[in-house]
């Protein structure tokens, strides 16, 4: 996981840790060079990984899906400022921002729910059922504080809104795998992502929705 344009994070779930890595790039041969920073220990088998906004002090949010647990480490100390256990296996893992002092883990579980982490006090502040979601990388994305979760297996896509921790409802779509957030074919127009395994690449308006 890119965290910002200098730093790198790796989860390694054979070895159950995570590393954190400088990232350079050459100006003349545009190749980059990767220097281990640190490597975070006793996270067992990470697996997926999200940044929160590195403009502010970064965290890495690594979940566990073998001890249900997220783990919020800082970039780049690698200090781990601490753990959450939740209610079931985490499946995906993204960072919402409230404002700028106030930042959120978003958590898809396999139990079908959502839950939202306060990073700040590492407490859960709502659960969202009937949230259906799948491990494939980019399980989740944000806009303008909307949750989109896709799940390939009910061939839909999962809309929540991360102020009232209420569904907003389902788009359907054949086999979506994940959803990445955003792409501007002009400076206006914010498009969201939407891998499918069937469809390709599938692109929404989100300013339409």
């Amino acid at each position: 996981l890119k965290i910002e344009r200098s730093l790198l994070a790796v989860a390694n779930s054979g070895e159950n840790s995570l590393s954190l890595f400088s990232l350079e790039q050459n100006p003349q041969s545009l190749l980059y060079r990767l220097d281990l920073l640190t490597t975070v220990s006793n996270i067992p088998q990470p697996d997926a990984v999200a940044a929160c906004d590195p403009a502010l002090t970064a965290q890495v949010l690594v979940t566990s899906f073998l001890d249900h647990s997220l783990t919020v480490i800082e970039a780049p100390s690698g200090a781990v400022l601490g753990t959450v256990q939740l209610n079931s296996s985490p499946l995906a893992v993204e960072c919402d921002l409230e404002t700028f002092t106030e930042r959120r883990a978003v958590v898809s579980l396999a139990n079908d729910t959502l839950v939202v982490v306060d990073l700040n006090s590492l407490t859960v502040l709502a659960t969202v059922p009937n949230v259906p979601g799948n491990r494939h990388g980019h399980g989740i994305a944000i806009w303008n504080r909307t949750a989109w979760i896709p799940n390939p297996e009910r061939n839909l896509i999962t809309l929540v809104d991360l102020r009232t921790f209420q569904r907003i409802g389902d788009i359907s779509l054949q086999q979506p795998l994940s959803v990445v957030c955003c792409h501007y074919y002009d400076r206006h127009t914010p498009y969201m992502l939407v891998t499918s395994y069937t469809r390709g690449l599938v692109e929404f308006d989100v300013s339409t929705l």
